[in-house]
């Protein structure tokens, strides 16, 4: 017996389940999307922000997935280097995702602060400059994606003004 996740995504009934099952069931059906934004942040644990839906990157001329549940908010870039800098890879629950670094989610955030909001982006990028955990980064860092997401302007005020 097989529990049906969705269409096309089952699951073992003794499999064990994380809390991240909702990024591995969107990339097992859309393999080409790269998780980022808001649901990066949750994965990374920066800032106090939760996913309510399932946030991918996928290329400018790519199809919008029809995925019922979980929920997905897509974003696209037609900046080449957007889905090669800054993109990690894991396994979660036996399927490999792509996932945006968190200094990468950070510039990111700030591309796409009409979506998500400037309270997420500073938020985020306060933690990730002050914090001692383990997804602490450096200003240079986050200025070269910022050069490569063409963001750096808008993001060096806040920097200067945070360090």
């Amino acid at each position: 017996m097989l529990i049906r996740l969705s269409r096309g995504v089952y699951m073992h009934p003794e499999a064990v389940i994380d809390e991240n099952v909702s990024l591995s069931e969107v990339v097992a059906r859309v393999p080409k999307a790269t998780i980022a934004l808001i649901s990066a942040l949750q994965f990374h644990q920066i800032g106090t922000q939760q996913a309510h839906s399932v946030w991918i990157l996928l290329k400018q001329n790519a199809v919008t997935p029809r995925i019922d549940y979980p929920s997905i908010e897509v974003v696209r870039s037609g900046i080449t280097g957007a889905f090669t800098e800054g993109i990690e890879h894991h396994t979660l629950n036996g399927i490999k995702i792509q996932i945006t670094s968190p200094a990468r989610t950070v510039v990111d955030c700030f591309k796409y602060r009409n979506r998500v909001g400037l309270d997420v982006c500073l938020e985020a990028l306060k933690d990730v400059l002050h914090s001692h955990s383990p997804n602490k980064t450096s200003v240079a860092e986050i200025m070269k994606y910022a050069k490569v997401q063409r963001v750096s302007s808008v993001i060096r005020p806040y920097l200067d003004a945070l360090v």
